[in-house]
């Protein structure tokens, strides 16, 4: 059975009102199940610290990688408007001046 975070709440609250003592190795038994489950829910490998770690380094490179072409495309966007913004006008100035 999952909780919600806000049941999970409750039953805390309640506990705690109740006096009933935690230890503190069953306490971080169920944290450290917590978290895990939580990462291997994210498709993270919680018992290889170093394979996660790569994984969230993939993930931040691939996000620089896709905010720099997203950058670059946009520059590429902007100049193209600009160069065909001045061709136009040289073409009426051209076609003006009758050359």
């Amino acid at each position: 059975m999952e909780l919600t975070p806000d049941q999970l709440r409750e039953i805390l609250r309640a506990e705690l009102e109740a006096g009933v003592h935690v230890d503190e190795d069953e306490l971080r038994r169920v944290v450290m199940a917590s978290v895990n489950e939580t990462l291997s829910s994210l498709g993270l490998q919680p018992d290889d610290p170093r394979a996660m770690q790569r994984d969230l380094q993939f993930l931040r490179e691939l996000r620089e990688t896709s905010e720099s072409i997203r950058r670059k495309g946009l520059l590429a966007l902007v100049g193209a408007l600009i160069a065909a913004t001045l061709a136009a006008i040289w073409a009426g100035i051209k076609s003006h001046l009758g050359g």
